[in-house]
């Protein structure tokens, strides 16, 4: 029985970070943080992060043609 839960928590977590999850943790965790703060260049320098990554999101079409 042990060996089962440990599996199905095993899979889960190899599932929930994959480098997509965690660059979109990265991205809230920052503009959460060029929130706290009154300089304007760190909202930019993260709305710059956050563009440059959606931009590199792999589309079907991409996919299919590889």
């Amino acid at each position: 029985m042990p060996a089962i839960v440990l599996k199905i928590l095993t899979s889960m977590a190899t599932t929930l970070l994959t480098e997509r999850f965690l660059l979109n943790l990265l991205i809230v965790l920052a503009e959460r943080l060029a929130k706290s703060t009154d300089n304007k260049l760190d909202d930019q320098i993260v709305r710059e992060l956050k563009r440059a990554v959606e931009g590199s999101k792999p589309t079907l079409y991409s996919e299919v043609k590889k």
